[in-house]
């Protein structure tokens, strides 16, 4: 599971898949309902990654059934969030709001604040689309005062970008400056931490696939070995 999420860090989604698929095979033998869960929402990240969306839909849609049937409120918000993010990416807004909406109520439920800023930076992104600015400017304002106050990086950074462009829309431009400025140092600043984990990620694989041949290389000459001593053995 570890390796598969290495590759897909690093923008190799067919390797990263092969991993999570045997992740998953090994989750549902063992019958790890939460494990499995885990799984199927790890594919749809995957598919959602090759933007092909709609398998990404059917894997968040079984990670979804899991949770509510194992009652998590967190990975029902998580999953849900997730299924919401989907539906917006290909456009379909009615469904990105519903399952917004019911990952909103989950997260609130048990106070999930970074959950709660996904959900409302979400739900600003439809209302921007829609260009229903008022709602996406309340639910953009809402994610990214929780993001700062919870020192979420990436929210804040998705949600000033939203904001900067809600402010263009509306043509208040000193606002939409001063969030796209946030955007960029945030962004400047994000940037170099994700260059320092790409590099630990391209170190791990390399160390890996070292690994792996050395162990290749060694049971093969085991094997080679055997052979020698069966042949001399008749």
């Amino acid at each position: 599971n570890n390796i598969s999420v290495i590759y897909k860090e690093i923008g190799d989604f067919t390797t990263s898949l092969d991993y999570q698929n045997r992740a998953l095979q090994i989750r549902y033998e063992l019958k790890d309902s939460t494990g499995t869960a885990s799984s199927y929402n790890n594919i749809g990240d995957i598919y959602k990654g090759m933007n092909n969306y709609s398998d990404a839909l059917e894997y968040y849609k079984k990670a979804l059934y899991l949770s509510e049937a194992l009652e998590c409120k967190r990975t029902t918000a998580l999953y849900s969030n997730n299924i919401g993010e989907t539906y917006c990416l290909s456009s379909n807004y009615t469904e990105a709001v519903k399952h917004f909406r019911k990952a909103l109520l989950a997260a609130e439920e048990i106070g999930a604040k970074s959950i709660i800023s996904r959900v409302h930076s979400g739900l600003s992104r439809v209302y921007l689309k829609t260009e229903q600015y008022n709602n996406a400017l309340t639910y953009a304002e809402q994610a990214y005062n929780t993001a700062v106050e919870i020192n979420f990086k990436e929210l804040i950074i998705e949600s000033s970008e939203i904001l900067a462009n809600i402010y263009a829309a509306l043509g208040k431009y000193q606002k939409a400056y001063e969030y796209h400025k946030e955007y960029k140092t945030q962004s400047d600043s994000l940037i170099n931490k994700e260059n320092i984990k790409n590099i630990t990620a391209m170190e791990y694989e390399y160390r890996y696939k070292q690994e792996r041949d050395m162990a290749r290389a060694e049971q093969e000459k085991t094997n080679a070995l055997k052979e020698e001593e069966l042949r001399r053995q008749k």
